[in-house]
């Protein structure tokens, strides 16, 4: 698959940028598939430790190997979690369920008895 980066664009806002749009990045396509918008080669050549940086800032990414093992890393499915509707802390403990999907439950973090939705994790 071609991928087409900005002339302005660093590798980093580049593997972002793929991520979020495609929900997966693969090393054969950014070493040997990858352009810039006016048509000259280029590729991104610190993919893994990009992919290290953004697992560090709390990307879910996951690695699979495919094609002689090289990489393809893959943007994780994360399951959610309850959140609570006026701080976004935890419950202390599974909320009763409300309507809509709603639940109730004290909140850690606001000390009071509050609604809660599910949602997954920033």
């Amino acid at each position: 698959m071609t991928l087409i980066r900005g002339e302005r664009e660093t590798q980093r806002a580049f593997v972002e940028r793929t991520l979020r749009e495609q929900g997966c990045i693969r090393t054969f396509d950014v070493l040997y598939e990858a352009f810039y918008e006016g048509g000259r080669k280029t590729s991104v050549t610190r993919l893994a430790a990009i992919i290290h940086t953004l697992r560090s800032e709390g990307w879910a990414i996951e690695t699979r190997g495919e094609n002689a093992h090289l990489a393809v890393y893959v943007m994780a499915q994360q399951q959610p979690i309850w959140r609570c509707t006026v701080c976004g802390g935890a419950p202390g403990h599974d909320p009763a369920p409300l309507l809509g999907g709603m639940g109730s439950a004290y909140c850690v973090a606001c000390r009071g008895r509050r609604a809660f939705r599910k949602a997954v994790a920033a």
